[in-house]
């Protein structure tokens, strides 16, 4: 509960704002100070970031579903169409799945058909669950079936797996806490050493080692931030390509002065954001590459990949003694222009341009992704090698043409 006092303007007295998620809550603190002559305005907070809502939303759903299927199969069992079932779980559940199904209802009495008022309950879920379950129901609106069996296989199917779930977090649960506790524990010494001695710590940015030590950290930081988050969902080629761009910052900012804190920035910007674009780049490839082949092609990448250093190598000490540093050694032609001016003139400040020339080259290979379509939109135009839902999804096509009273063609 939050609280911010003020004048009331209209009655000159003090005004409180009451925050508090739990209506009984606010009801109590507003009577409490109304008897002591405060003027009170109350506003319900929300619970945490709209991501963390989502998630448990999303969590209450997936518990309330297999209850909900079995409801609805009884409902059919009983000889209810499945309109009427639909109706019988929004009044005898709870929020949120009691809400979903009372909407497509709605979407149904306003003329939507039954199937599209299905695919908007997917749209705002989004729950894999849910897309087994809509699968069959338009499998049965569309061929008929005996739709209250493949509930009862879904629901089972559902708990087990919550069930798995349940015991994989118990087993794994020691060593994630474990892992928590030694990532959390340099983080949490350094407060404590700071504390205690506040200029304890300077070396590690004001002493050369330190701030190559520093360099480090940008990879490991990132990894760190990547296992928690976990990546994109969706849209993993869109993530590849931003943070490649953002990594480019780190090539500008190493490059422009020789400064070796503002070259350990640099560099901890650039190994820092490595992680979230190879992340999604490595899922991308696992999801549209067949499992029988992912070996070779995983090794053909790294190999081209790591083929190119060599090369890097022998083109940067070229381009870094014939091209780029005479340009900005006194008396050069970039001395005296802006370049001059922003990355020095002097020995080895063509080598600072070298790196800011790679980095906006990168920046305009990433645009260029971008902007081509194929590249933005292979996640869609190229087929997943295994589609667990499409799998599922046939198998339940299958159950309900075996089901079905009339021979299905085609």
């Amino acid at each position: 509960m939050a609280d911010r006092q003020h004048a009331s303007p209209a009655t000159n007295l003090p005004t409180v704002l009451v925050i508090d998620d739990e209506p009984g809550h606010r009801l109590m603190v507003r009577a409490v100070l109304e008897d002591a002559g405060w003027q009170v305005l109350d506003v319900a907070a929300g619970h945490g970031n709209a991501a963390l809502a989502a998630a448990r939303r999303q969590a209450a759903l997936t518990s309330q579903l297999p209850d909900a299927l079995d409801m609805l199969g009884s409902a059919l069992r009983s000889g209810y169409a499945l309109t009427r079932g639909f109706q019988v779980v929004s009044s005898q559940m709870h929020p949120p799945i009691s809400e979903e199904f009372e909407r497509v209802l709605q979407d149904v009495q306003v003329g939507i058909s039954v199937s599209e008022a299905l695919d908007g309950l997917l749209l705002r879920t989004d729950s894999y669950d849910l897309e087994l379950v809509v699968a069959a129901m338009q499998t049965q609106l569309t061929m008929g079936g005996n739709l209250s069996e493949v509930l009862d296989k879904i629901a089972h199917m559902i708990r087990e797996r919550v069930r798995l779930q349940g015991e994989i977090n118990a087993a794994t649960s020691e060593g994630r806490m474990s892992a928590g506790i030694l990532i959390a524990m340099p983080i949490v010494m350094c407060i404590a050493i700071s504390a205690v001695n506040p200029h304890y710590l300077d070396p590690l940015f004001s002493e050369r080692l330190g701030i190559m030590m520093l360099m480090g950290a940008g990879m490991l930081t990132g990894s760190i931030l990547m296992s928690v988050w976990g990546g994109p969902k969706n849209r993993k080629v869109l993530a590849v390509i931003g943070f490649i761009m953002l990594a480019t910052l780190g090539f500008i900012v190493t490059g422009l002065q020789p400064n070796l804190t503002l070259i350990g920035v640099g560099v901890f910007i650039l190994t820092f954001f490595i992680p979230f674009a190879s992340g999604p780049s490595s899922a991308i490839f696992a999801t549209k590459v067949a499992p029988e082949v992912q070996g070779r092609v995983f090794a053909t990448r790294s190999m081209v990949s790591q083929s190119m250093m060599p090369l890097a190598f022998i083109l940067s000490g070229i381009l870094a003694d014939r091209v780029f540093n005479p340009l900005l050694v006194s008396e050069g032609p970039l001395a005296s222009t802006f370049v001059g001016r922003w990355v020095g003139v002097g020995p080895g400040r063509g080598i600072g341009l070298m790196i800011i020339c790679s980095g906006l080259v990168l920046l305009l290979i990433s645009l260029g992704a971008y902007a081509n379509p194929r590249i933005r939109n292979i996640e869609t135009e190229i087929p997943d090698a295994i589609s667990d839902a499409e799998d599922q999804s046939d198998d339940l096509l299958d159950l309900a043409e075996d089901r079905a009273p009339f021979p299905v063609s085609g």
